[in-house]
């Protein structure tokens, strides 16, 4: 039987969001990751889950490290951090090419805000595609808003999917995101 990589697309997990964690969209997006896992082993399909993001913003911790306590909490196993990609485009793309070369299916969990932009990104793949439903942190529902409309235009553009995702992998490594 085929195996499973399960990718809960990362959406900024800081501490400065508005209500309580369990309730944020990205805790949510880990919440629906570890129950496909259990499902998944329950069928005896054998599965990982992916953190794959490299996005550290001032004034706290690595994603990565907000990801691996809450699969930790929830009881998620076989978690595999790759501590690369700082934008949603090369995420999907890596998360990809890693199914790709392992012969394994590719489950992604986006968060509703984010979900239309995802499915035009993972369109052809052949990926699943599952929804998490939580609190967005504003900032980013409005850009995920404004990117569900504009990527599809970006991507019409010669080179403009490389320069955006220049643009925004700069804008990250230097911190400016919170």
């Amino acid at each position: 039987m085929k195996g499973s990589i399960i990718f809960a697309l990362h959406k900024s997990p800081y501490p400065k969001r508005k209500g309580p964690s369990h309730w944020a969209d990205w805790y949510r997006g880990c919440l629906k990751a570890v129950d496909i896992q259990r499902v998944l082993d329950a069928s005896g399909v054998t599965s990982e889950m992916l953190v794959l993001t490299d996005a550290q913003y001032k004034g706290g911790l690595h994603e990565v490290d907000y990801y691996t306590a809450a699969f930790d909490e929830l009881g998620a196993h076989n978690v595999r951090v790759i501590r690369k990609c700082y934008e949603t485009v090369r995420q999907i793309e890596m998360a990809l090419q890693i199914s790709q070369n392992e012969d394994k299916d590719l489950i992604v969990i986006s968060t509703w805000v984010h979900y239309l932009r995802v499915c035009w990104l993972l369109r052809g793949s052949g990926a699943t595609h599952r929804i998490a439903f939580g609190i967005p942190n504003l900032q980013y529902a409005i850009a995920d808003v404004i990117l569900t409309f504009a990527f599809p235009v970006i991507d019409l553009v010669p080179g403009g999917r490389e320069r955006f995702v220049a643009y925004a992998e700069d804008k990250r490594f230097k911190g400016e995101y919170q």
